[in-house]
């Protein structure tokens, strides 16, 4: 983007910002007659009679940066979308793991024929649908190798694209058109358990990439409704997955009985003789051994697939009754850590319930993890509270406030006293206006009436005076001014003590060297010092310079005061001379007012 930063400032993290200023660059070239031709049509024409070179120059150099800002708006979305490169692969990730158990649905159960058929009408949405994921994600992947903004994060994109290339393998596999899950991932196709706990373990792998990446994003601000989210995300995730892989597999063990049955009796059937082909097959004997509807566990154990069998919802084509009652099983026994689950003694069945178990064991302690973070967070935030309002009720300013005052300030709600780390007297001063400004006035008013000339001035402008000044403090043996610097300030003594030094010489007798004396004085609370800034403005409203110091002012412990700065207190001097002004004799002519004085452009950053 270093095109740009001769021409306009490209903000990082807001583009509609950045679109606003080139309109507005625009504008003003506009406006100029720099960049077109707004309210002199005929100017391009005119400056072509009178002088066509220049003319066609100023056309040319409009047009540049016309193209330049266009180029640099470019680069600028160009940019946004690359450094958002490391968050494409999670998103798209999440979304394939949500589309992924749909694939388990695509097979049916025909119990009249005893053999397993496939979704027509559901299979192809799902089968493009997929693969437009996997290239999605397969380009996300990508470009983390690409983008520089992201380089101590690359470990991850490795891990990205061997998923990637898992996926694609199973996609573009050799296709089956009685069996078509097994030729695309997850080919969880009926009784294909190895594929299933392969799918299982590729969905663990994504979830923990996914909370990896989660995690990073929100390590500085997430709060506890994020987590509770992402919480609530895995958990019904989870459920969706494991009530898919439970329908697969249930399809899959009556598959296996129908295979045992075969064995016993071979004669009758063969083991691949199970793919519907509109052929009718003498199957009364598979009634027998795999009684699905009227379960014997003598004769054969579903186990936890018994739910399924029962309900027949293995075999019906209402595929959002099917998602829906499968979804429903998967939170049911997550949310019982898989207790109610009643396994036979198959070994891919107690791997599957194993596997239910530990997923919602994590779930649970992810989740108490993060409800006692947050405890704990509130019950550290909760102390620091406590003991800022100790340390702000021990506060020398606050126990001179009004009880009335000092109960205000209690009731407000202490939402910036943990991020306050500053002193205690300018926290006193991060409040609402109005209970600024009654402090002030509690705290200053006599403090200013102490300078004899502001003791004759009317309450009017003693509150303007009492707005203007300024909460500051400084730490113990700070040089607030040397000798020799501008006096841009007044300093009111609220707590703390000061030290002012004054040297001067002692020229004595010629015969003597001259000798160097320094006369020092302390200021303790209720005193001020920057007096001579009173003195200066008396004499003159509108000085070209402010007095010097001839003293070294510096902290002896640490103070806090209010500071009266020079422009805040020539203003007020306007105003009262104004008024003074305002009652003249009566046979005197009135006076008009006097101009105010600006503040200069910068601000001294210390001097008294």
């Amino acid at each position: 983007m270093a095109c740009c930063s001769q021409k306009l400032f490209v903000p990082k993290n807001n583009m509609a910002v950045y679109v606003m200023a080139i309109l507005r660059s625009q504008e003003m070239d506009l406006e100029e007659g720099r960049g077109g031709l707004r309210d002199r049509p005929n100017s391009v024409l005119g400056n072509l009679q009178r002088n066509p070179i220049q003319a066609i120059r100023s056309i040319n150099e409009s047009m540049k940066s016309y193209y330049h800002n266009i180029i640099c708006l470019v680069n600028s979305i160009v940019s946004q979308l690359m450094s958002l490169a490391s968050v494409f692969p999670s998103i798209w990730c999440l979304i394939k793991i949500l589309i992924d158990p749909f694939y388990l649905y695509t097979s049916l159960i025909n119990y009249d024929n005893k053999c397993v058929t496939v979704d027509d009408n559901f299979w192809p949405v799902s089968k493009y649908f997929n693969g437009f994921v996997i290239a999605i994600v397969m380009i996300s992947v990508f470009s983390l190798f690409s983008v520089v903004s992201i380089k101590g994060r690359r470990f991850e994109a490795p891990i990205w694209l061997i998923l990637v290339v898992i996926d694609l393998w199973t996609y573009v596999g050799p296709p089956s058109s009685q069996q078509p899950l097994k030729a695309v991932f997850p080919a969880a196709g009926a009784g294909n358990f190895h594929s299933s706990v392969l799918f299982l373990l590729l969905y663990f792998a994504r979830v923990t990439l996914i909370y990896v990446t989660f995690t990073r994003a929100t390590k500085t601000s997430a709060t506890i409704w994020a987590k509770a989210a992402f919480n609530l995300l895995l958990y019904i995730l989870g459920g969706h997955v494991f009530g898919g892989l439970w329908y697969s597999f249930a399809i899959g063990k009556v598959i296996e009985c129908w295979k045992k049955a075969c064995k016993k009796y071979a004669s009758k059937c063969s083991g691949d003789a199970f793919v519907c082909d509109g052929t009718l097959r003498d199957s009364n004997f598979l009634n027998e051994f795999c009684p699905a509807k009227t379960q014997n566990r003598a004769i054969y154990d579903f186990g936890i697939y018994r739910d399924a069998l029962e309900s027949n919802i293995v075999e019906t084509t209402n595929l959002p009754k099917k998602i829906l009652y499968c979804f429903r099983w998967g939170l049911q026994n997550l949310s019982a850590l898989g207790q109610s689950l009643q396994a036979s003694t198959d070994v891919w069945e107690n791997i599957f319930v194993i596997s239910i178990t530990i997923y919602s064991m994590a779930l649970f302690v992810f989740f108490i993890g993060n409800v006692q973070i947050y405890l704990q967070s509130k019950t550290i935030k909760s102390e620091m509270i406590r003991q800022k309002k100790q340390q702000i009720e021990q506060c020398t300013s606050f126990a001179k406030l009004s009880e009335d005052l000092q109960k205000k300030i209690k009731r407000y709600q202490p939402d910036i006293w943990e991020e306050t780390k500053g002193a205690d007297f300018e926290f006193l001063f991060n409040l609402p206006e109005e209970l600024r400004k009654n402090m002030k006035r509690e705290l200053c008013l006599e403090l200013l009436k102490k300078v004899d000339e502001f003791r004759s001035w009317n309450a009017q402008l003693l509150e303007e005076l009492c707005d203007c000044v300024k909460p500051v403090s400084y730490a113990q043996n700070t040089e607030i001014v040397q000798k020799g610097s501008s006096i841009d300030q007044m300093l009111f003594l609220v707590q703390g003590k000061l030290q002012t030094s004054l040297t001067s010489v002692d020229t004595g007798s010629t015969a003597n060297p001259p000798r160097f004396k320094i006369s020092i004085e302390r200021l303790e609370e209720g005193g001020f010092c920057g007096k001579e800034l009173v003195d200066w403005f008396q004499v003159d409203l509108y000085p070209s310079n402010l007095p010097i110091s001839t003293r070294t002012i510096q902290t002896i412990t640490k103070v806090d005061a209010f500071a009266l700065m020079s422009y805040d207190l020539q203003n007020v001097f306007i105003k009262h001379q104004t008024q003074v002004q305002a009652l003249p004799p009566a046979d005197s002519q009135p006076q008009a007012p006097l101009p105010a004085a600006e503040p200069p452009v910068q601000q001294p950053a210390s001097g008294i």
